[in-house]
């Protein structure tokens, strides 16, 4: 499983993981950066059919404090459709 660092918002490292060849983006650095609630954002997913099917709990992602942590990751192509869930009057 390597890391990649893909971007840096709002002075969160935003990384992708690949696992067995498919890439995967942990989803709570990206809720820091966009500053939205982690654990609301958490549940929205697990509760959701299409997302709850899809989350990996990753193991082994080195985090902002340089240690390695299990993290709740997405397939790099619905980031962008969970991105699109999230209301922008709740930002």
């Amino acid at each position: 499983m390597t890391q990649q660092l893909i971007t840096k918002i709002n002075g969160v490292d935003i990384v992708t993981v690949d696992c067995n060849g498919e890439i995967f983006v942990p989803i709570k650095p990206i809720c820091q950066a966009v500053m939205v609630n982690y654990t609301t954002q958490l549940e929205k997913l697990q509760s959701d059919d299409t997302f709850s099917a899809s989350t990996v709990p990753l193991r082994g992602i080195v985090a902002a404090d340089e240690k390695e942590r299990e993290m709740l990751c997405l397939p790099l192509w619905l980031v962008y459709l969970w991105l699109g869930t999230i209301n922008p009057k709740n930002v």
